[in-house]
């Protein structure tokens, strides 16, 4: 079996170094690969740059070139750019090569957050309560918000701080970040213009966050597994929110999730539309043990995929191979494994000023699976280490045990994940 990946993210590096050690792999072509990614004889790097705006037609024509060539079973893509360009689906289906991720339309399950709370809240599923508003009124408004309050950005990345919770005491420090002029004459909201759509928020008292996964296609969908992960990027959870400093998996899912999922799915195939596709719903457990959508990512998280699939028990070639083709998914089998991911991030951390170098880790144990994000290597933001064992605090003290012992110049990393709950 040859497969094709499609992605620059650490979640899909570490994915295909999965799949090179899954029985019946033969070839995994991994198409964005970071250019410092060493080859084997089943893992192939094909570098290209990535946009994270939008694929342009031109590299898509080059990305299924390369796709033919290789002779791929089928090809997997993270994150919205891929699935946003419709001449890589289009060529896809005229090359025959099945493929799995969303259609260009479904991303706007994430990338238009009014649209989606309506949805959830016409299909009775709880959400947080909020309302819809342009940069302009946010920026003339935001010292006479009543706090606490939650501020969300419906573009893409943000630069991983798409979600600010502002109160008394971070206020100023937030509108600083929000309206920085940078270096347009006119206030922005951090990269994007003041009459986009912002989502406000009420704020709510949750006793927990976690980020359900599941699978689908044609034939239907399975729960694929939950993460929790730890937005804030200093220890205690302090500091602002940025991409995500680490995950553990977690087993304990309210029925209700699995409810709310099943009606969405079933909502759009109702509606017209196969979810074709991983899917991920941020849920919040609020003072009464409601389980509330935050939102719906129209993908997998990272780094919450690499800790959920470490505790799945399937051969995830036969898998995922099945995702892609419409076949009948298989059931997913857990097993009793604990998993935690810890990210390096850069210390000012701040995607418009990449990284000058992550420098260079000591080869990690057999226990230990390093996945580099971004496409060059002068260009790596972050990366992410993962393992697993018997216990949660376990695998952490394995990671830290490792990290401790790197020089890691200008990056950083929380010293608390897996262990605070």
């Amino acid at each position: 079996m040859n497969i094709g990946v499609l992605s620059s993210t650490s979640s899909f590096h570490h994915l295909a170094q999965l799949f090179t050690n899954t029985a019946g792999v033969d070839n995994v072509f991994h198409y964005g690969a970071n250019k410092a990614l060493e080859e084997t004889s089943v893992y192939h790097t094909r570098p290209l740059e990535i946009p994270y705006e939008k694929l342009s037609d031109e590299l898509a024509q080059h990305i299924l070139s390369e796709i033919g060539k290789d002779k791929v079973d089928f090809l997997l893509a993270s994150g919205i750019p891929v699935p946003s360009c419709s001449a890589l689906h289009n060529g896809l289906k005229e090359l025959g090569i099945p493929y799995f991720f969303v259609s260009e339309k479904l991303t706007g399950l994430e990338l238009d957050k009014n649209f989606t709370k309506k949805m959830l809240t016409k299909l009775g599923i709880p959400v947080s309560p909020g309302e819809q508003v342009d940069g302009k009124y946010l920026y003339e408004n935001f010292k006479n918000i009543p706090r606490p309050f939650v501020v969300k950005l419906n573009y893409r990345y943000q630069y991983g701080r798409q979600t600010c919770i502002v109160n008394d005491e971070n206020y100023n420090e937030v509108y600083l970040e929000l309206f920085s002029d940078r270096v347009e004459a006119a206030p922005r909201v951090t990269n994007i213009p003041l009459n986009t759509n912002i989502h406000l928020e009420k704020f709510v008292n949750l006793k927990r966050e976690y980020s359900y996964h599941l699978v689908s296609n044609a034939t239907g969908w399975k729960y694929l597994g939950t993460a929790r992960d730890y937005k804030k990027i200093e220890d205690g959870d302090l500091g602002f929110n940025c991409v995500s400093m680490g995950a553990y998996n977690v087993d304990d899912v309210d029925p209700r999730v699995h409810e709310y999922a099943d009606k969405i799915i079933n909502y759009l195939k109702d509606h017209g539309y196969v979810y074709k596709g991983i899917m991920f719903l941020g849920i919040g457990v609020d003072e009464n043990d409601v389980p509330v959508v935050l939102e719906i990512n129209t993908r997998a998280g990272d780094p919450e995929l690499q800790v959920i699939l470490g505790s799945i028990e399937n051969n995830i070639a036969d898998l995922f191979l099945a995702c892609s083709t419409d076949s009948p998914i298989p059931d997913i089998v857990h097993n009793d494994k604990k998993c935690v991911t810890i990210r390096l991030v850069n210390t000012l951390y701040d995607w418009n000023w990449p990284a000058s170098f992550l420098p260079k880790l000591n080869p990690c144990p057999d226990n230990i699976i390093l996945g580099l994000e971004g496409t060059e290597q002068f260009r790596i933001k972050h990366s992410v280490v993962t393992t697993w064992d018997t216990t949660h605090e376990q695998a952490s003290k394995t990671l830290y045990d490792y990290l401790d012992k790197q020089h890691v110049g200008q990056y950083r990393y929380r010293r608390d994940i897996g262990i605070l709950r």
